[in-house]
């Protein structure tokens, strides 16, 4: 992803470290006990196809660590971002939690030739100030500063802070445009940015490699980022409503977006406690008195 919005101007690290076990779960207590938010995890396994492909298959996921505020200041920035999950109204904090808290994504294949290229230092960054060349798995991946999904461009940063490294990276060793799409849209929309949230949603609902589940995510998180930026987000949720009917998310995010519409002004309270009613009252019920609300 391009730019410093690619994430929302939150910050990405790489943890060179195995999960106690390749699950939700564990994903959780590492991001807790590094005070991530999220972490893009997954397994591999050793895959061959007859004399058609030898190499592994990646099985990446993203799990969300719960409700995490970072009040971190961003480098040049004068103004504080800090995550946006949580709604105030009428003196009380309502959790705006994101659809899913796991999603695995599309898994994808890696030829072995790649794997034992980049290991024998094979792929190379040039450096932008000497010309010297540096195998890529020498450098930190963590200091990686722009990625280009389309051409496989990487520019890194040297420990110095200074000199820069470019090199252009196979596609086989990226995940799915898709999976990128899904972890940026998700921390835009915790940083409160709607329209790069709107742009990566529709991104991701247009994908053909999307799960059904990283689609009903993209739906209701743009509609929430239409109704917060002052838009008309009914079209996406009326699709989530009629896609998928069972959600369990669904009766929370219309309440959701109900009491965001109401807070700005869009709806009156009589017209909020329509959305209560329709959203199965009893659900919708529970849903206030659990969070201290009423319409009255």
């Amino acid at each position: 992803m391009d730019g410093d919005r690619a994430l929302g101007f939150s910050q990405s690290y790489m943890i060179n470290a195995p999960l106690s076990s390749p699950s939700h779960e564990s994903a959780v207590r590492l991001a807790r006990r590094s005070g991530f938010q999220g972490v893009v995890w997954g397994s591999v396994a050793d895959y061959e196809y007859g004399s058609d492909f030898d190499g592994i298959a990646v099985f990446p996921s993203f799990s969300w660590a719960g409700s995490y505020e970072d009040f971190r200041s961003i480098r040049g920035r004068t103004d504080r971002q800090i995550e946006v999950w949580k709604i105030e109204y009428n003196g009380k904090i309502i959790s705006a939690d994101p659809p899913s808290d796991f999603v695995p994504f599309p898994p994808y294949l890696v030829p072995r030739r790649l794997i034992d290229k980049v290991a024998a230092g094979g792929i190379c960054a040039r450096s932008q100030t000497t010309g010297e060349c540096t195998p890529v798995n020498k450098l930190n991946p963590n200091k990686m500063l722009k990625v280009e999904m389309s051409s496989g461009s990487v520019v890194y940063q040297d420990y110095d802070g200074v000199t820069k490294y470019h090199a252009v990276l196979p596609l086989e060793l990226f995940a799915d445009q898709s999976a990128v799409a899904y972890v940026a849209m998700f921390f835009n929309y915790a940083r409160g940015h709607w329209s790069n949230t709107e742009r990566l949603a529709l991104e991701v609902e247009k994908s053909t490699s999307s799960t059904s589940q990283m689609v009903h995510d993209a739906l209701l998180l743009r509609s929430a980022a239409l109704f917060r930026s002052g838009k008309d987000g009914s079209a996406p949720l009326a699709k989530a409503k009629a896609d998928y009917p069972d959600s369990p998310a669904l009766s929370h995010y219309e309440i959701m977006v109900g009491l965001m519409r109401l807070k700005s002004g869009q709806i009156s309270k009589a017209q909020f406690q329509q959305i209560v009613d329709r959203v199965e009252g009893e659900i919708g019920d529970v849903w206030l008195a659990a969070n201290g609300l009423t319409t009255e």
